[in-house]
């Protein structure tokens, strides 16, 4: 059944429950500390076409703590990472989170205790 609920929607929660709380963890984290989509931009360095390899995306959200683990930014990454083929790269822009702040109204119906915001102590991953 694509539509669980019958409210005539299929949202991201419906095909993959734990990416929309991912998601909707890491945008709350975000809006909880800068704000506006363009404060975020401006505050993670984002601007003007900065792209971010894996790596460094991954040591700016931990950096940050935007993720509570590394395994969170590696995985965070892959969610939100593009793909340029003819340079057969990933990277993360700004445009990843522009589409975060966007669709953050679609998972809001993804429940998010408010222990995650700053680290979900029941997380039994370790950091790298």
């Amino acid at each position: 059944e694509l539509d669980p609920t019958r409210s005539g929607k299929v949202t991201l929660a419906d095909f993959d429950a734990k990416t929309a709380r991912e998601l909707q963890r890491f945008h709350a984290r975000i809006t909880h500390r800068y704000g506006t989509f363009e404060s975020a931009e401006a505050k993670l360095g984002l601007q003007h076409r900065k792209r971010l390899k894996r790596h460094d995306f991954c040591k700016l959200v931990w950096s940050k703590r935007l993720v509570s683990t590394s395994i969170a930014a590696e995985e965070l990454f892959r969610m939100l990472a593009e793909i340029d083929e003819e340079r057969r790269d990933t990277f993360f822009t700004c445009a990843a989170l522009r589409w975060l702040y966007r669709i953050a109204h679609a998972l809001s119906s993804c429940s998010t205790r408010p222990s995650m915001l700053v680290g979900d102590a029941t997380d039994k991953r370790q950091h790298r």
